[in-house]
């Protein structure tokens, strides 16, 4: 993770001269440290969120056809696709705004996720690039 957030740092705050050895954090404010670790963390990985905290934005329209091309039976509006977990195993979903989440398929068992048993989610990863 250090070499990480390096590289990020050398990227997106040096624009890419290695000045990570000799700044002086002290000349920072607590908020502006904040945004830079907050800004870093978003950028290097999606990070993971108990479900009693928050929920997936349910901000993309549901047709009546799933991914599959079977009829749905949920009219509205869900979630982008997020990682899940029950705390043993994850798996790939969306949730749903009448609260219920839609698990996609596998034929791995440490794909399979109980809907019920959803502790917590994170954002897919970014494709680099």
């Amino acid at each position: 993770m250090n070499k990480a957030i390096k590289a990020w740092l050398d990227a997106n705050v040096w624009d890419g001269e290695d000045r990570s050895n000799s700044v002086d954090w002290a000349k920072f404010s607590p908020n502006d440290l904040q945004e830079l670790v907050e800004e870093c963390m978003a950028d290097i990985g999606p990070k993971w969120v108990s479900v009693d905290d928050a929920m997936p934005d349910c901000e993309y329209e549901h047709t009546e056809w799933d991914h599959c091309g079977g009829l749905c039976n949920f009219d509205g509006d869900v979630s982008q696709s997020v990682e899940i977990t029950d705390g043993h195993s994850w798996a790939r979903g969306h949730y749903k705004d009448d609260g219920t989440w839609t698990i996609y398929d596998s034929a791995h068992d440490f794909l399979i996720v109980d809907p019920d048993k959803i502790t917590h989610w994170m954002p897919m990863i970014k494709l680099p690039g």
